[in-house]
């Protein structure tokens, strides 16, 4: 029992699990609820409302129908059973209208309100799935300013009015408060309604309109009607045919456009290639000038960098230098210890002693002078051998020798990328030899047959027929069978491509099947083998007139041979193509091949193979003569020996100059190995 003002309700509940289902519907100042909240509780559970005549039972209804059905469809009051179809409306409920007072004076009725203008209304419903364990909470705030104003609020949690739906001032400020709980808050009923069927899952608003009409319904009639007025959506078969004519138009208009729009990119697609080629010169062009604003920058930088160099150098040029006034300044000092000891000997006459000691230093002097000149000689020879400045002085003995050991780090460099260059040279010639030998061995063969089969597939045919004690006509390649008509040669580089691997394939009398398909299967080929078991007749399986255009009337079998018939009914049967003129032709044949070597095998899958060049008669493997074949080869061999003594002649160059760099390096060690005062004290 739960007790609504003065009014009881009796609310029975039924246990569901599926759907949302009414969890709590409060309300606060909703027509004669008055000043505080009330709520009813039916748990998720079917329920019953029940109460006397006037005791609120449809303001309760009204109040959920206010949550659920947008305005324009709701009618208020209609489950009381009152013909008043407006007898009430929002603003009567939120105002609090009960009764109406007549005027003496113009003998009128006037309604009579519980509240005033400035108070407002909350309707809250907080629905449940027990299922999926899912809560959703619906509310409506209403004032009435110069017209009812609205908040209309979803939140996927549970809200009460007690705790969430507070007013501190306006009803507006209510929003922000609102959004902090995690509630979406909306201004017009549309937005709310779609983002509540949303969250519940409802398929379409034909429910929401049914409910609405439930709620006021009176007795049911026919089903059939009942269904149809108030269950089923209605259609407009003459609308929806009309929408998909004038759909298919916007779509032919836009097919129609896009076709337009392709061929104006085809015609524009010159111009955008200029545009972005502009663009690109553009590009460039900024780059220019912003790297010639930073020229200056560049240019004080490197100057500085260089200035540091030279005041390093200068000091390394100094070090030496100190080192030298310093062995001066101690002989200074010991020609002045042997001045006081002439002044000395003077004084005591030994003045013939000491004449002698100075003869004996000269000689020393002179000897050691000459020893140093021929040093010098030496060290001279070596720097000009080594492209290096001579000695004329102790500064440029000390950059000479600074200067030798930057080249020596420049050599070495040199003739680690001499070496790599060598090496290069090297493995392209080894390359070019591999390719030469087996155009040699490839040239040979040919020179030994007539057809255009491949030498590795020739020597395992060669093989297999020694050891079955067998000729090499009892097995042949379809290739030896096979060429293309001399009328259609313009044909025969797409024809080539399309049939290479297949001319490659051996043909097997059913006599020799056993034998063959033995010794194929126990030995090692060392290479690739495709064969087909030949019986002695057939028919080709297409009885329909061939096309004009057709592979087949480009092509000529050998006559006389056992294998004719089979060779023709397989092309007839497996190379059923049409050689087309046009693009428009491939496009709309079956199996196409054009001039170029585009394929079309079926209506999904086209190949084009340009990984050698069409008409390469290297690759032919079609007809009874070799000849162009054999030419072809000796120029391709031709031209990979001239390349081959071109890159001799680069080998040759590369060791010279790694020889004389060699040198270099010698000489240059030798004259870092020369000491300073070798040179210096000449």
């Amino acid at each position: 029992m739960v007790l609504l003002g003065n009014e009881t309700s009796k609310i029975e509940h039924q246990e569901s699990t599926v759907g949302f289902r009414l969890e709590r519907l409060e309300i606060y100042n909703w027509g004669t609820f008055n000043r505080r909240i009330w709520s009813i509780h039916p748990t998720g559970g079917t329920s019953l409302l029940t109460g006397a005549n006037g005791s609120g039972k449809s303001t309760l209804v009204d109040a959920l129908l206010t949550l659920l059905v947008p305005y324009q469809r709701r009618s208020y009051n209609l489950a009381s059973g009152s013909e008043k179809v407006r007898e009430r409306d929002e603003r009567s409920y939120i105002l609090g209208a009960w009764g109406k007072q007549k005027d003496l004076e113009n003998n009128k009725s006037k309604a009579q309100y519980l509240r005033q203008h400035g108070a407002h209304s909350v309707l809250l419903a907080s629905f449940a799935n027990a299922s999926t364990d899912q809560v959703v909470t619906l509310a409506q705030v209403l004032w009435i300013e110069d017209s009812v104003r609205k908040l209309f609020v979803v939140a996927p949690r549970l809200l009460t009015i007690d705790e969430h739906f507070r007013l501190h001032g306006a009803p507006a400020d209510l929003r922000k408060q609102l959004k902090e709980h995690g509630a979406e808050v909306f201004n017009e009923f549309s937005a709310y309604g779609r983002r509540f069927r949303q969250l519940m899952g409802f398929r379409s608003e034909k429910a929401l309109d049914l409910f609405n009409q439930i709620v006021s319904i009176k007795e049911i009639g026919g089903l059939n009607d009942f269904v149809r007025e108030h269950m089923l959506e209605k259609t407009d078969a003459q609308a929806r045919i009309k929408q998909l004519r004038d759909n298919f138009e916007n779509l032919t208009r836009a097919h129609d456009a896009i076709q337009m729009a392709e061929r104006q990119l085809a015609i524009l697609e010159p111009l955008m290639q200029d545009a972005q080629k502009y663009e690109e010169q553009q590009s460039k062009i900024a780059e220019t000038n912003r790297s010639a604003e930073l020229l200056n920058v560049y240019i004080a930088s490197r100057r500085k960098t260089l200035a540091e160099q030279v005041i390093l150098q200068a000091r390394q040029r100094l070090a030496p230098s100190q080192a030298r006034d310093e062995v001066l300044r101690q002989e200074l000092e010991q020609l002045h210890q042997q001045e006081l000891d002439l002044g000395v000997a003077i004084n005591n006459d030994d003045v013939g002693r000491q004449l002698d000691r100075l003869r004996h230093d000269i000689d020393a002097f002179e000897q050691r002078r000459r020893e140093l000149e021929g040093q010098a000689t030496s060290y001279n020879r070596l720097a000009t051998q080594a492209g290096l400045a001579a000695y004329t002085d102790e500064a440029t003995f000390y950059l000479t020798r600074q200067r030798a050991e930057l080249q020596q780090t420049e050599i070495a460099q040199n003739l680690t990328r001499l070496q790599t260059e060598r090496d290069e040279y090297v493995q392209q010639t080894k390359q070019l030899q591999d390719a030469c030998e087996e155009l040699e061995s490839e040239l040979t063969s040919l020179k030994q047959r007539s057809s255009q089969i491949p030498a590795e597939d020739v020597r395992i045919r060669q093989r297999l027929v020694e050891a079955l004690d067998l000729e090499e006509g009892d097995i042949p390649f379809i290739g030896e069978l096979l060429r293309v008509r001399q009328s259609e040669q313009r044909w025969e580089p797409a024809i080539e491509r399309l049939l290479h691997g297949f001319g490659r394939q051996l043909l097997v009398a059913e006599t020799y099947y056993p034998q063959v398909s033995k010794y194929v299967n126990e030995t090692d080929l060392r290479g690739r083998l495709v064969y087909h078991r030949v019986h002695s007749t057939r028919a080709p399986r297409h009885d329909g007139r061939m096309e004009a255009n057709a592979l087949y009337h480009k092509l000529e079998v050998k006559p006389e041979s056992p294998f004719t018939g089979w060779l023709t009914a397989e092309l007839i049967d497996s190379f059923d193509y049409l050689c087309c003129e046009t693009l428009a032709e491939f496009q709309r044949a079956n199996r196409a091949i054009t001039l170029a070597g585009q394929v079309r095998h079926g209506q999904i899958r086209h190949e084009k193979d340009d990984r050698a060049s069409l008409g390469d008669r290297r690759r032919y493997v079609l007809g009874w003569n070799n000849k162009e074949k054999q030419l072809a080869l000796a120029q391709e061999l031709l031209h990979l020996q001239t390349e081959r003594k071109r890159l001799a002649g680069r080998i040759e160059q590369v060791e010279a100059r790694r020889e004389a760099a060699q040198t270099r390096r010698s000489l240059n060690h030798q004259v870092r190995q020369v000491r300073g005062e070798t040179v210096n004290q000449r």
